[in-house]
């Protein structure tokens, strides 16, 4: 039986500890899901156990897996495991995939180099392994030309292909439509049943459909941990019943009354847009109007064209029929997108400190608007001191949003902009654009797959 064991794992930064004394056990048909807030070390948990921490970061602690003993303060001795015996699901799928590289030869590679199949068997496993996740369609497309629910789904099954004796899936259930979460949920219990898992998830129905072992952290801590069906039934620590509370199927309904003369307030309108991706007709005589203060939810499957449609209306993507009109009122600045992938909108070299001094000193803007922004989305200003890749996902959400705020634009469209935020957070920061909506009678448009979300804030809907 496959079986890995973490004995007081810790990770430190020049002699600061971030995580500390985490021991918990995972095996086949006992997964492990780890909770927390955003920030809180989660993935930092996952790259130590693989040996993937980046300098200064090292941690220290022992894995035991299926009873070959690793020092983790030897990296070199984890990194050899990779593929068959040891293999991990990154937050962020783009930057697990190859961008030269198509969808299925993703995948094959898997196949070929770590499998150890023939071209032609490798060929077979892969369209077959495609098909099974839905991306049949797609294995000739490159990692931009996917949706973010696709590109997901392509980590995912790349991840899982050679069945790995450990496999460590971090949020693997973001992104994903109501269908695509249920199959996945079905794929996982069943790797579970022959792999070891450690899960790292804000999705608590996931959790609770695992049924496995629960670890809440908190601020690098073991606050709680047990059973998921005792906990998630009756958690004892006041920061899991927060969590459980901040699940937005237990939201109130937060948007108000729409105004009297928001009707007559036009910010943008689309008529009969159509857009294609090579022979595919991805949106179809799209009309849409968007007025001050309203709040429209954009839904849909998986590549539907959600995305596609919020780059139209901010002028990234043009469409190939059909007209995007304006109030005269706007400027260029005044429609901004909160990205899906955050890692893709901000540059790598340099740190985030940096960018937004940039973005100040272009618009002749005071930076007390950052620190004030900071301190509404619970944001240490030491953070940007870092580069993108030195944050969480969720922290990294959190400063793409501060950016679109500080240019106080009366369009917004937002992307899955809460889908690596922990509930807690994910209540904060809509509540947050909710407030500012109405305050500035901005519009926005709200794009998730959530629709206890979409229902409980949004005017009207929209499904493609």
């Amino acid at each position: 039986m496959n079986q890995i064991s973490i004995q007081d794992l810790a990770v430190f930064n020049a002699g600061e500890s971030l995580i500390s004394g985490l021991n918990f056990i995972a095996s086949a048909g006992q997964p492990v899901c780890i909770i927390g807030h955003t920030g809180a070390g989660k993935s930092l948990l996952a790259n130590a156990i693989l040996g993937n921490l980046s300098t200064p970061l090292h941690a220290s602690g022992q894995v035991t897996l299926n009873q070959q003993v690793f020092d983790l303060s030897q990296p070199e001795q984890l990194t050899k495991l990779w593929g068959k015996q040891l293999a991990l699901l990154p937050q962020e799928p783009w930057n697990a995939l190859n961008p030269l590289l198509t969808a299925q030869q993703q995948v094959e590679d898997v196949s070929r180099y770590v499998l150890k199949q023939p071209a032609k068997q490798s060929q077979q496993t892969t369209a077959l392994a495609l098909q099974q996740f839905g991306l049949a369609e797609a294995n000739h497309k490159y990692p931009h030309q996917l949706s973010g629910g696709m590109a997901q789904r392509l980590a995912y099954c790349a991840a899982t292909m050679a069945n790995p004796n450990c496999l460590l899936l971090d949020e693997p259930s973001k992104g994903l439509d109501q269908a695509l979460n249920q199959k996945l949920q079905q794929n996982i219990k069943q790797l579970a049943q022959q792999s070891a898992l450690i899960i790292i998830t804000h999705d608590l129905d996931l959790a609770a459909a695992l049924n496995g072992y629960l670890i809440v952290i908190e601020q690098g801590q073991v606050t709680e941990q047990g059973a998921a069906s005792s906990l998630l039934n009756s958690p004892r620590s006041d920061y899991l019943q927060r969590l459980i509370q901040a699940q937005s199927k237990n939201w109130h309904n937060l948007k108000p009354e729409l105004a009297t003369d928001k009707a007559q307030t036009e910010l943008v309108k689309l008529t009969s847009v159509n857009q294609f991706y090579q022979s595919q007709h991805v949106l179809k005589n799209i009309d849409l109007t968007l007025h001050a203060g309203e709040i429209i939810g954009l839904t849909g499957e998986s590549g539907a064209g959600k995305s596609s449609l919020g780059n139209i209306i901010c002028g990234i993507l043009k469409p190939n029929s059909g007209t995007v009109k304006f109030s005269p009122s706007l400027t260029k600045t005044d429609c901004q997108k909160v990205y899906q992938d955050p890692p893709s909108a901000f540059a790598n070299q340099l740190p985030l400190k940096t960018l937004l001094k940039d973005l100040t000193l272009l618009h002749k803007l005071s930076w007390q608007k950052v620190i004030a922004l900071l301190n509404k989305l619970d944001l240490p200003e030491s953070l940007l001191e870092r580069n993108r890749d030195q944050v969480s996902g969720g922290e990294l959400q959190r400063i793409a949003l501060l950016r679109v705020l500080l240019l106080k634009p009366k369009i917004i469209i937002a992307d899955e902009a809460v889908s690596r935020l922990d509930p807690i957070n994910a209540q904060k920061i809509i509540t947050l654009l909710l407030d500012y909506v109405y305050t500035e009678q901005a519009g926005l448009i709200f794009i998730s797959h959530d629709q206890q979300q979409i229902s409980k804030i949004c005017d009207r809907v929209i499904k493609l």
